[in-house]
């Protein structure tokens, strides 16, 4: 008997992790711009959500403070900040969704507000947030192989989409705080540290080069960046392919941003820097 309830529960728990694995490609809502942003002029801006999937989407829409964080490794990731410090430059208390919550028919794109409505001393400068985009579809109806279970579960995506406040006058930039390599199998791994200047996000390009002795580009790589305090980057340039000899690791970091219209992108000077070394 505790071998058959065993052999069950196996059952479900595989079904509930085919589900999980199946649950990204399940995603119908998707959201458009992938960057907003509001002037302390106009205080607000429009995002489309346009189901593309057969079955009519619940949407929500909720905000958060959130931004781009590293580790020592350069490995990076979106930290939510529940309780931001009081110098955080948050709007997610003061801008709001509307409607903010909506039924988006199959096949159909809602149009949705966001409206600012920020402290009345509020100083110049950029403000963050972002919005969390929850979608509910349609039950799924599963039946095990064991026909007397059936299992019905509703999927669940989230999008979260930066929204950026901008009042006054706002600058940036970055200066670089370090730049690192090693080879690790059969790749060189660049490790660049960056801290943003003036009082916006440094919103650009990384391109890590590697340039043989004589001259000639043997690899390079492109990254987007998004640089809100201080951020270390981990990029790796696969080399499999390269004799071996010295090679000149450049590294440049500019305002390109072909994901983003240019007016938005804060204008910056653009840095390099380079570091020698032998491919073994």
């Amino acid at each position: 008997m505790a071998r058959s309830s065993l052999t069950h529960t196996g059952r479900v728990v595989a079904l509930a992790a085919a589900i999980l694995i199946m649950a990204p490609l399940a995603q119908a809502i998707v959201v458009a711009p992938h960057h907003t942003f509001l002037d302390h002029r106009t205080r607000s801006s429009v995002i489309h959500l346009h189901n593309g999937g057969t079955d009519p989407e619940e949407v929500a829409i909720s905000f958060i403070f959130a931004y781009p964080v590293s580790d020592s490794a350069g490995n990076v990731k979106v930290q939510v900040f529940e309780e931001p410090d009081a110098d955080e430059p948050s709007a997610a208390s003061w801008i709001r969704a509307y409607p903010r919550r909506m039924m988006v028919g199959p096949g159909q794109t809602q149009a949705v507000r966001l409206l600012a409505q920020p402290p009345a001393d509020l100083p110049d400068g950029e403000y963050w947030t972002r919005a969390v985009v929850s979608a509910r579809g349609a039950q799924i109806p599963f039946e095990s192989p064991d026909t007397a279970v059936k299992i019905g579960l509703t999927l669940e995506t989230r999008t979260v989409v930066p929204v950026t406040y901008r009042k006054g006058q706002v600058t940036t930039g970055v200066v670089m705080t370090g730049l690192e390599h090693a080879v690790e199998a059969d790749s060189v791994v660049a490790r660049v540290g960056m801290r943003r200047t003036g009082n916006g996000a440094f919103l650009g390009t990384l391109h890590v080069t590697l340039v043989d002795g004589s001259g000639n580009v043997g690899a390079e790589v492109h990254r987007l960046v998004a640089v809100y305090h201080e951020l270390t980057r981990r990029v790796a340039i696969p080399v499999s392919d390269l004799p071996t000899g010295p090679y000149t690791l450049q590294v440049r970091v500019d305002t390109q941003r072909s994901d983003l219209d240019p007016q938005d992108v804060l204008p910056a000077q653009a840095l390099q820097d380079s570091l020698m070394f032998w491919l073994p």
